[in-house]
Parts: C-alpha cells; structure tokens; sequence
C-alpha cells in the first residue's frame, strides 16, 4: 500500500493506493494517528479511489479515525471516485458515519475554517 499525504487549506489529504487489509492497515492507521495526535489535525479526507482491495480490518481502521476525528469536533470525508469497494462500505454502513464526497474539492465546502 501506498500513501501520499497532502495539506491545503486546513485539510489533510490521505491518498491510498493498493490493498488496505490486515497486512497494510497498521501503515494509514500510524500515519493518521500521528498527524492527529501531534499536529492537531481534525479535518481529512480519505481518498480511496485506488483501493483495490479492503478487509475488515481496513474497515475497522476507517472507523477508528472517525473516532479519534469526531472527539476532536472534525470532519472526515471519503472519496471513491467509481471504485468497487463502495459496494463493500455501503454494506457495513461506513456512510452512516462518513460523508463520501463526489470530489476532493467539495471537501472545501464542506469543512469551515
């Protein structure tokens, strides 16, 4: 799995490429978490358009950055583009939780600065 991380106008940008599953999770979940804890980030986007494959496991670490951004009041927004997996997160009700976007810019939108 790959990851490029970019930073404008008060959002994190996460760029996920490959498989997120119970052998890459840990790698976005650290990356996340230290961009949170130590640089007081509370507004990112997942953008999971080049996800290939995801597992329980990196659906259950979708839902651990839900948690840690909401205690600090933020937003977390998902983009897919036309990827498969949406049919996979709809069925676990990721949407419930977090806003899927129909672009990376309607994030600007969205977050209030």
């Amino acid at each position: 799995m790959n990851i490029l991380t970019e930073y404008r106008k008060g959002i994190m940008f996460f760029r996920v490429k490959g498989y997120l599953n119970k052998a890459t999770y840990r790698k976005l979940e650290e990356e996340i978490n230290v961009l949170i804890n130590n640089c007081g980030i509370n507004n990112i986007v997942i953008n999971l358009e080049e996800v290939t494959k995801i597992d329980m496991k990196g659906i259950s670490t979708l839902f651990h950055v839900y948690e840690c951004i909401k205690k600090l009041k933020g937003n977390i927004y998902l983009y897919l583009g036309k990827n498969e997996i949406k049919k996979v997160l709809k069925n676990v009700r990721v949407f419930n939780y977090m806003d899927l976007i129909d672009s990376e810019l309607n994030a600007f939108d969205l977050v209030k600065i």
